[in-house]
């Protein structure tokens, strides 16, 4: 884990620094996240290149957003291989995106515990 998962200075462009927005902005992010998961993987397992593109664009979006550079980063692999149709690195950058949504949690939770959301 670690804070240079999400860029703290972009967050505070959005919230203006207000602790308990940061928290709930991250916690959408997450929500959000989460949701493109669920429907990553069906996705992902009927090899639908099309929906599964949109549904890593729309992650790399709302992640870049908000700071998470990481999950952005990795959400930005996925599209591009699904655009290229490489299932080989597609389903390497999936796995990416879990970890980096898995340290975006992590990172997210000590926050909380430093009083920071």
């Amino acid at each position: 884990m670690s804070l240079m998962d999400l860029n703290m200075s972009r967050l505070h462009d959005i919230t203006g620094g207000d602790r308990e927005l940061n928290g709930e902005v991250i916690r959408l992010v997450l929500e959000d996240a989460e949701t493109a998961i669920g429907e990553l993987v069906p996705a992902l397992a009927v090899r639908n290149a099309a929906v599964g593109g949109t549904l890593a664009h729309q992650l790399k979006g709302a992640s870049a957003n908000v700071g998470a550079e990481r999950l952005a980063d990795a959400a930005l692999r996925l599209e591009r291989a699904l655009d290229d149709d490489d299932w080989t690195t597609a389903s390497r950058s999936f796995d990416e995106v879990l970890a980096a949504l898995a340290t975006l949690r992590d990172v997210a939770a000590s926050l909380e515990a430093a009083g920071e959301s």
